[in-house]
């Protein structure tokens, strides 16, 4: 009997990746929600033996999940490094931001393990967000005009948005009026004309596309309806409705592939979050590009009603997928912390 593959899912925020700081509890408890919905499709699949880390602080994962405890004072990238050696493949559950996600995708390059994500130059440019609406600019596709604060000029009265370059969701994404709130923002901290990025605060139908990117095509898993919320000039993401946004499929599904063709190293999951004006004659606007899971994964398989684990994994073992068996079902969902 041939014995069963193994693969390492790496969730940095549960996984041990803060061990040795104050972890907050609402985001340890939504990264736990996606890991365990992840590992929950996996253990489903029935084809792979599972192996992940988890922070001392926290309960340890699934019955059926090899877990390893991680303590204070130990080197968590070398544990990590560990994993990824012993492993047939390796998917990582981290965020964009501090490049956590591109160092754990180089880091994985070093071992023969597979790796079950988009690509290092599609991490690159998705982790910047500056430099994703320069190359899909480039492409002329639909982007929010993206300026460092020495390359501003407040062509228009604003209001402004302004966020970290390398942030995930909405993290520290706060709505500015006008060029003197921007001004004076920016004053408070010189460190932030390098780390944080202006853009033109556009409103619009804020949704996000869960995306199965193949070696040739895009193919939308699921078109969900965001809830952003606005207060005290600071922009918060609250759940949403997966599949919410149904009715946009054919659009989005093309927008997909349009990015893909420029970006054709976003392999795997990957969600795009996306401005809708029904009011103008090309109504989609990219916000960013998540080239990891995103919150909505959490509540994908009941939204598809089948297991997008396995159709994610097939994929990339063998480059199709089939989505016949993909149903549009809507689940409504809330939550505190989110990328």
């Amino acid at each position: 009997m041939k014995s069963q593959r193994t693969l390492f899912v790496c969730e940095f925020i549960t996984g041990g990746g803060l061990v040795g700081t104050d972890l907050p509890v609402g985001l340890a408890r939504e990264g736990s929600l996606m890991r365990d919905a992840l590992l929950d499709d996996l253990i489903g699949c029935g084809d792979w033996d599972i192996i992940t880390t988890y922070d001392v602080r926290l309960d340890a994962p699934l019955v059926g999940v090899r877990s390893i405890k991680v303590e204070n004072g130990q080197d968590i990238w070398a544990i990590w490094q560990q994993c990824m050696s012993v492993v047939d493949a390796v998917w990582v559950i981290a965020p964009e931001t501090d490049d956590v996600l591109l160092r754990l995708a180089k880091l994985a390059q070093t071992s023969q393990a597979l790796w079950i994500g988009a690509g290092i130059e599609a991490i690159k440019v998705a982790s910047n967000k500056y430099l994703m609406a320069q190359v899909l600019g480039d492409a002329k596709l639909p982007i929010i005009p993206s300026y460092f604060y020495d390359n501003w000029g407040a062509e228009h009265a604003g209001p402004w948005l302004v966020k970290p370059n390398d942030g995930a969701g909405c993290e520290a994404t706060y709505v500015l009026d006008g060029q003197q709130a921007v001004d004076d923002w920016f004053a408070k901290d010189h460190q932030r004309k390098t780390t944080h990025i202006i853009q033109p605060y556009l409103k619009g139908i804020p949704v996000s596309i869960s995306v199965l990117g193949l070696i040739d095509q895009a193919m939308v898993l699921s078109c969900n309806l965001q809830s952003i919320d606005l207060e005290q000039g600071q922009l918060s993401y609250t759940g949403g409705v997966v599949n919410g946004a149904s009715e946009y499929w054919a659009q989005l599904s093309e927008l997909a592939n349009q990015i893909k063709a420029v970006m054709p190293d976003l392999l795997g999951y990957f969600g795009v979050d996306v401005l809708i004006d029904v009011d103008n004659q090309k109504p989609l606007t990219v916000v960013e590009i998540n080239p990891r899971l995103t919150t909505s994964y959490v509540h994908l398989h009941k939204a598809m009603g089948c297991n997008p684990a396995h159709l994610i994994m097939n994929a990339m073992l063998s480059e199709n997928s089939d989505l016949s068996i993909v149903s549009r079902n809507q689940v409504e969902f809330g939550v505190k912390h989110a990328v």
